[in-house]
């Protein structure tokens, strides 16, 4: 027992160390990502389940309102100049203070212009109390443009030891925030005072965890170096914000503040599963691809060994998330959220098909192809556009969200044929690689489904033991069929095992 727990020590310290092996720092930053996240989003979904409860449907559709104004306001002035730094295998520290004097710059002007817009925002959403909301979070800007620059290197540098803490700790002060302010104000203010003092504390991490000082220095030269690979990045971002939140524009625009927050709850739940086992992933699979960019079979393999290990844990929490979405709902939101399961079962659909872009993009973007991403966002947003108003229209909350579905339907279409083309890795091979956990999945899901039928989820208790009933049954189900079909998710397991 002594020697288990002194393993298992020398495992998990081992996690905050560096090595030489770019393989194994990507693996050791995967763990440490989504130990960070695990815990950020226990905390995450202790929020939700508080903001849920306390607060009505109406006062976090206003909130979403406002963020819409912050977001829409932004959205032309994005530089990508991050993503250029993390890139670029240069020497770029000589420009990290052109870039955050530029951002403190943008920074004040976003404030600023939020602040003028906001009347002209609450005339285009007919709700003129999200004015005062907005010109809030303005200061959101501000604050934001100060956090230390330094603290992009940690990506760059694959030193995610300390981005843990960084990752960690920032939503721990927002949650605190929230949860004190809802308490407090019991209503839409709470989310505000939350939000501006999750910034204040990302602000401090950022000089906490970093030693790189930055001060004000404005280079033309440096700017134009870093915006020839982030101009790219930025115009993506505005594709990227039309996909995102296109579709909650629309739904502030036509229907009503309840609904927004049904939708945007519905979409925060139904995406979890990627969120939590894919996307925290990108973050360490760009600096890793863009270490190996010139190493083809070596790009292949890894993006397939990753892939395989990240739906190995996506598929069941997808699966089991749809079975169970009536119940899962009432029990951690309460029956008022109830409204949302229609919209739900679409968007974990959506999900799914969106975890194979969290994994496309940063390796698009660490090859240095960062135009497929614009062209991959822009693809989405015209699909997307031409589908929202009449589907909304016609079936309300649910159109929307299926009009999302084949704009992003479209999109993984075209980032599948890039990367054939990039690394000759296609459909079929892709296919090959996620049946197993797809047909484990559908085992786990069906075994829920025939259970529901002889016992009804009437307390929570019961809820969580389906849950853990139905993980048993998948697992069980991918190992038989790995042993069968001798495919190499095992192997796949080991190899990441040996890494970390």
């Amino acid at each position: 027992m002594k020697e288990i727990l002194v393993k298992t020590y020398d495992k998990f310290v081992g996690l905050w160390q560096d090595e030489e092996s770019v393989g194994t720092r990507a693996t050791r930053g995967s763990a440490l990502a989504f130990i960070s996240r695990s815990f950020s989003k226990v905390i995450l979904l202790f929020r939700t389940v508080i903001v849920a409860r306390i607060l009505f449907p109406h006062d976090v559709g206003l909130f979403g309102l406002a963020s819409l104004v912050l977001s829409m306001t932004e959205l032309p002035f994005q530089t990508g100049f991050n993503s250029a730094i993390i890139q670029d295998n240069n020497d770029v520290e000589k420009h990290l203070n052109s870039a955050w004097t530029v951002n403190i710059i943008r920074g004040l002007f976003l404030g600023l212009l939020v602040f003028l817009v906001a009347p002209f925002a609450g005339r285009f959403f007919n709700n003129q109390l999200i004015v005062p909301i907005a010109r809030a979070l303005s200061s959101m800007f501000v604050i934001d443009s100060f956090s230390n620059i330094g603290i992009i290197l940690l990506d760059k540098e694959m030193k995610f030891g300390q981005k843990f803490f960084y990752s960690f700790f920032g939503p721990i002060i927002n949650v605190a925030g929230i949860i004190i302010s809802a308490i407090i104000f019991r209503n839409v203010w709470a989310l505000v005072v939350g939000a501006i003092i999750g910034k204040i504390g990302y602000l401090i991490l950022s000089y906490v965890l970093h030693p790189y000082r930055p001060k004000l220095n404005f280079d033309i030269s440096g700017a134009r170096y870093l915006y020839r690979y982030g101009k790219w990045i930025g115009i993506a971002g505005i594709a990227s914000f039309l996909i995102a939140q296109g579709d909650s524009v629309t739904v502030g625009k036509l229907i009503d503040t309840s609904n927004l927050a049904f939708y945007q709850m519905a979409f925060s739940l139904g995406i979890f599963p990627v969120v939590e086992t894919v996307s925290v992933i990108g973050d360490v699979l760009f600096p890793l691809f863009a270490n190996i960019k010139n190493d083809v079979q070596r790009l292949k393999l890894v993006f397939l060994r990753v892939s395989k290990f990240i739906y190995a844990f996506m598929v069941p929490a997808a699966f089991g998330l749809f079975v169970l979405a009536r119940e899962i709902v009432n029990f951690i939101y309460g029956s008022r959220w109830l409204p949302i399961v229609p919209v739900l079962y679409v968007v974990i659909g959506y999900g799914f098909l969106r975890s194979f872009e969290y994994l496309a993009v940063p390796l698009l973007q660490g090859i240095g192809k960062p135009k497929t991403t614009f062209l991959n966002s822009f693809l989405q947003a015209a699909v997307l556009f031409t589908l929202i108003v009449p589907l909304t229209h016609r079936f309300g909350i649910v159109g929307t969200a299926w009009a999302a579905l084949g704009g992003l339907a479209s999109g993984q279409i075209y980032l599948l044929h890039t990367i054939r083309k990039e690394i000759n890795f296609g459909l079929k091979t892709f296919i090959r690689g996620m049946y197993l956990p797809l047909t484990a999945g559908l085992i786990m899901a069906l075994s829920i489904w025939e259970a529901k039928k002889f016992l009804v989820v009437a307390t929570l208790p019961l809820l969580l033991v389906f849950v853990a009933g139905g993980a048993v049954v998948y697992f069980c189900a991918l190992l038989v069929l790995d042993k069968i079909f001798q495919d190499d998710f095992y192997d796949s397991f080991l190899w990441i095992k040996n890494n970390i």
